[in-house]
């Protein structure tokens, strides 16, 4: 355990051991962070839930992933897909200057939306491509307030 400020934290340091801790019920528990009480109105959504109705959320949640294909072999051909096209667009553009996060944004997109959807979008379609360069800058704006909202919690035992 490491001391986070005020807050005892667990370092774990291995795939095994994160994988035991977490099908360990002792630790189904959220920590009690106040920012996040008071972005979630108390014990609400998905993240700082806990118990009966967290369990409840985890069991329905892990269904319509499966029903997705989360975690099924066909899953992995649709990331594939996405991974190959990204490799042949960087080929294309060898020696060229290029921005790699509107492309690779597009990549992680596609294969979600492939799997949620069976939609993709096309690596050229440039009104997509600023669509997501636009949804990118919402979320960079947005991020500060979040940040601050929580690290102030810290900011007296800095």
């Amino acid at each position: 355990m490491v001391n986070f400020g005020p807050i005892r934290v667990i370092v774990l340091g291995s795939a095994k051991l994160i994988k035991e801790c977490f099908q360990n019920p002792i630790f189904n528990g959220r920590p009690s962070e106040w920012s996040a009480l008071i972005l979630t109105n108390g014990r609400n959504g998905l993240l700082t839930t806990e118990g009966p109705v967290w369990e409840e959320q985890r069991r329905f949640t892990s269904r319509a992933l499966r029903t997705f294909g989360f975690g099924k072999r066909s899953m992995e051909s649709l990331v594939m897909r996405e991974v190959g096209e990204f490799l042949n667009w960087l080929k294309s553009n060898e020696g060229k200057s290029v921005t790699l996060r509107d492309r690779f944004e597009l990549a992680v997109v596609n294969a979600l939306w492939s799997i949620i959807a069976s939609k993709r979008f096309q690596h050229d379609d440039s009104d997509k491509l600023q669509l997501l360069r636009n949804l990118y800058k919402s979320v960079q704006k947005s991020t500060p307030h979040f940040t601050l909202i929580v690290d102030s919690n810290q900011l007296p035992h800095v």
